[in-house]
């Protein structure tokens, strides 16, 4: 690799050549960002912040916090939502007023109430927050785990449908997390794979018709 960079221009081929170091050694999107960051400690001694404020990179500016911010923004410029790891344990298909809607489940750890409520606000900003030791435990709202659920279809769902939802979510969860388990049973494998290509099936649906 070369030197450090200290131009926009020299920066830009400093990225390119890590990521393509990166690529060859078969990192996967989602964990170049850290694994580029400690190719970087590693090689040029320097310390790369990981909790920089992406907001602090200064144009033509490639030291210290600055080269850290200039970092992640291009990591997240170049690869966006690819970077995003679900660690989740799954996802599954419902049918709401008879159109196809992908739940992505959470990790839930330990014991938290879930709820199906049509004020999704006050849970959205919730998730945004973060919570601290003796703050009381907000429930998660299955709603915001429904892909492209717009409010405009929240706001009409009747108390049944509602109900329903949270049902269907509950159930697919435990079930969807008790599956590992089953691995060496008969066609539990197969059944995943289903799973699998059910919920890619529906994306490329959905992208279809947007088009």
């Amino acid at each position: 690799m070369r030197d450090l960079p200290r131009t926009e221009k020299e920066f830009v081929v400093f990225m390119e050549e890590l990521d393509e170091l990166l690529r060859k050694r078969n990192v996967s999107i989602s964990s170049r960002e850290l694994f580029g960051a400690i190719e970087v400690a590693k090689n040029y001694q320097v310390d790369i912040d990981l909790m920089v404020n992406k907001n602090e990179a200064i144009p033509n500016n490639y030291y210290g916090s600055s080269f850290a911010a200039h970092f992640f923004n291009w990591f997240e410029n170049r690869y966006g939502n690819n970077m995003k790891v679900d660690y989740g344990p799954g996802k599954v298909v419902i049918l709401i007023k008879s159109d196809p809607y992908k739940i992505v489940f959470p990790r839930i750890i330990g014991s938290i109430p879930i709820v199906c409520d049509r004020n999704i606000q006050p849970y959205r900003e919730c998730q945004q927050t973060i919570a601290k030791v003796g703050d009381p435990i907000m429930p998660l709202n299955a709603l915001l785990f429904i892909e492209n659920l717009n409010d405009g279809l929240i706001n009409v769902l009747t108390d049944k449908e509602l109900k329903e939802i949270l049902q269907f979510f509950i159930s697919s969860y435990k079930a969807i997390c008790f599956l590992p388990e089953l691995n060496d049973v008969q066609y539990i494998r197969e059944a995943r794979g289903d799973l699998e290509n059910i919920n890619a099936n529906l994306k490329v649906s959905h992208f279809s018709m947007k088009r």
